[in-house]
């Protein structure tokens, strides 16, 4: 069980240890004397919470790696094999297949809210910031997400198990991106006073929850490729196209049109906080998990419990 317990103490002093850090980077930026004065850019607390969680979670994965035994490329799941051209081309298109064919249906049913009038610049622009975040956002979660924390979990519990636990950790991250006030004053304990606070809860917001099981599934499913095929290449791919459909929706959707109807299907801002989408979700859920799930897979690492049994 100690690898349960060695990820479970990182995600105690990422967070906790992030917000204990956030006053002392605020007083070094905005303080008197203020020696990172450079970097006065922003003075929005949170923001400081935020930044040095970021940095004791890279600064943690080395340590963390070490202590699980997987501080290797294949442990991680960035081992390449000869299949996984393919897999990245195939886990891409359906990606992209997926949102494309709710684009289809909701621009049918309701073609008032399409927008393609964009100005050339205006889509070199969207195209320029989307790929971007397709190449980043996949590669960075899926490291973290799958590659050290599903994999580090599955050491102590059944894969199964790991995989609800790091999805749900998955899908509570993505809400903490509430904005509150600054603390005045600043003090030793005001990044754990406010971290509580900056946590997006389901209260009076009522696409919180199709926001949370969307991408609790899309863990889940992300999590299933990476046991499937034994490495994230599959899982970054459709996430990318994920992304990158999901950013081209909304720039090609007047969302400013969307009656209640069509938030509640199609999200006010973004795809995933509507309900057109859980479906699909399920049914790449259901076949990833029940349709191809073999009890023994060559690409299964060994210590696995599902293969040790």
């Amino acid at each position: 069980m100690r690898p349960l317990w060695h990820t479970l103490g990182y995600l105690l002093m990422v967070f906790p240890g992030g917000a204990l850090l956030a006053p002392f980077a605020w007083m070094a930026v905005h303080g008197n004397p203020a020696p990172l004065s450079f970097l006065n850019e922003h003075d929005d607390f949170h923001r400081f919470i935020t930044r040095m969680v970021m940095i004791l979670a890279l600064g943690g994965l080395w340590p963390l790696l070490r202590m699980n035994k997987m501080a290797s490329i294949k442990q991680v799941g960035l081992s390449f094999t000869r299949n996984d051209q393919s897999r990245l081309l195939t886990g891409f298109a359906t990606g992209i297949g997926c949102i494309l064919l709710v684009s289809i249906i909701a621009h049918l049913a309701t073609p008032n809210i399409s927008n393609f009038g964009h100005s050339s610049s205006d889509w070199i622009r969207h195209f320029k910031n989307a790929s971007l975040a397709m190449l980043l956002v996949p590669l960075i979660e899926e490291i973290l997400f799958r590659g050290v924390l599903f994999g580090g979990l599955r050491l102590s519990l059944n894969w199964q198990w790991a995989a609800v636990l790091s999805s749900i950790i998955f899908a509570s991250v993505h809400f903490l991106n509430s904005r509150p006030e600054n603390p005045d004053p600043v003090h030793v304990a005001s990044g754990l006073i406010l971290l509580p606070s900056m946590m997006h809860g389901p209260a009076g917001d009522p696409h919180w929850v199709p926001r949370f099981l969307n991408l609790f599934i899309a863990g889940l499913i992300l999590c299933g490729l990476y046991r499937k095929t034994g490495n994230l290449y599959a899982s970054m791919a459709i996430h990318a196209g994920w992304i990158l459909g999901g950013k081209t929706f909304g720039f090609i959707t007047s969302q400013d049109k969307f009656t209640l109807l069509h938030n509640t299907l199609w999200g006010p801002k973004e795809l995933i906080q509507g309900w057109a989408v859980t479906p699909i979700l399920m049914g790449m859920f259901a076949w990833i998990w029940f349709m191809q799930q073999d009890v023994a897979q060559p690409s299964d690492f060994s210590h696995d419990p599902v293969i040790e049994q």
